[in-house]
């Protein structure tokens, strides 16, 4: 399955999010987030007994796609996990590097090929990254309906 970060014609929702507001104020998308979270480390660390799974994880953002906030990818500790819109149909701000989020949707298995690895680096913008990608990824995604950030203080 390819995600480009690419208009869908027949979808309404073309502009993107705009920047966030104040440092405390959290802002939503998609369909926000109802339940608690669960840290993604201690999710990700029993990742097989979650997949398929509706949850709810916490962590902090570490990349966001440049050109349209498409995706993001999480981290918590040592635990990475890459996150795209449910139906691509919501984005998130572009300028969150750092922002505390709570995103709930589904955790997913996945083997992301080299070509759609090349495509997150150049959105990201890290080109001379994404020239030496050689081999598939295999691993854990995100799959959201919704996600609840705040820009770090």
């Amino acid at each position: 399955m390819l995600l480009l970060c690419a208009p869908d014609p027949g979808q309404a929702k073309s502009e993107l999010p705009p920047p966030l507001g104040t440092a405390s104020q959290w802002s939503s998308y998609g369909e926000g987030v109802r339940d608690r979270p669960r840290s993604l480390r201690k999710v990700l660390n029993r990742g097989h007994r979650h997949v398929g799974q509706r949850l709810v994880v916490e962590a902090t953002v570490e990349d966001v796609c440049a050109k349209k906030g498409c995706w993001m990818m999480l981290v918590d500790g040592d635990h990475h996990v890459r996150v795209t819109f449910k139906d691509y149909g919501f984005f998130v701000p572009r300028d969150i590097h750092g922002a505390e989020v709570r995103v709930e949707g589904t955790l997913v298995e996945t083997e992301v090929s080299v070509e759609l690895l090349k495509h997150y680096l150049e959105d990201a913008g890290r080109h001379e990254e994404a020239a030496r990608v050689t081999e598939p990824e295999r691993g854990y995604a995100f799959e959201a309906t919704g996600v609840t950030l705040r820009r770090p203080r």
